[in-house]
């Protein structure tokens, strides 16, 4: 990251909640004036309520203003009759792409270095891709995690004194939507069988439909 100091005039950082994204962020807090750096969110419309907890607590914690995005994947659904994604038919992910690509193209600035949590061990798709890519002339993307474990995540979000997102500490593997199609088995198990996140994620208005088609 800091090879790019002198390069960069714009530091855009994907911040999902998730401990890929938010171990990307400190460590482009360490690399870069604060001032340098725009943080975007993309709220779906189906994010479990602890994660816009965490979203809210941590850049309160890290004094950092984030750039929220809709992606509308609820309201996809629900308003233009979209069917539930599943896993041949992921077509929440193009949105979420899309208000990604879309906030970037808004705070882009001069050289604009963007920073994304990917890791190898996360999926053989992103083992694929080059640490480093190009967009144009003045876009790059940088994976600075790629031969990270989830270990060296968690240890050193620990290290710096950043708390984990609150699914994890109930046994959730990766951080995503609560209709996601790529949720595990024990993670639709800890949904239906814990009480304090079964009773909140059953208030949330796809949640029945995504447990009854699943």
């Amino acid at each position: 990251l800091k090879n790019y100091r002198d390069w960069a005039d714009t530091i855009i950082v994907p911040w999902s909640g998730g401990k890929d994204s938010t171990t990307v962020l400190i460590l482009a807090l360490n690399a870069f004036p604060k001032k340098k750096i725009h943080v975007v969110n993309v709220d779906t419309g189906v994010e479990f309520p602890w994660t816009i907890e965490y979203i809210d607590k941590v850049s309160g914690q890290l004094g950092i203003t984030v750039y929220k995005v809709y992606a509308g994947i609820d309201k996809a659904i629900l308003a233009n009759g979209k069917p539930m994604p599943r896993h041949d038919n992921r077509w929440c992910t193009g949105l979420k792409i899309q208000a990604v690509e879309k906030a970037i193209e808004e705070l882009a600035q001069g050289n604009t270095l963007v920073i994304t949590g990917d890791r190898d061990a996360e999926s053989r798709p992103r083992s694929m891709r080059s640490p480093c890519r190009d967009k144009g002339s003045n876009i790059k993307t940088i994976s600075p995690i790629k031969l990270w474990s989830t270990a060296h995540t968690q240890l050193y979000l620990t290290m710096k004194n950043i708390p984990l997102n609150p699914l994890y500490l109930y046994g959730f593997y990766r951080i995503g939507c609560y209709i996601c199609p790529a949720l595990r088995s024990l993670e639709k198990f800890i949904i239906v069988n814990n009480k304090d996140i079964y009773e909140t994620v059953n208030k949330l208005s796809l949640f029945k439909r995504y447990i009854d088609s699943s």
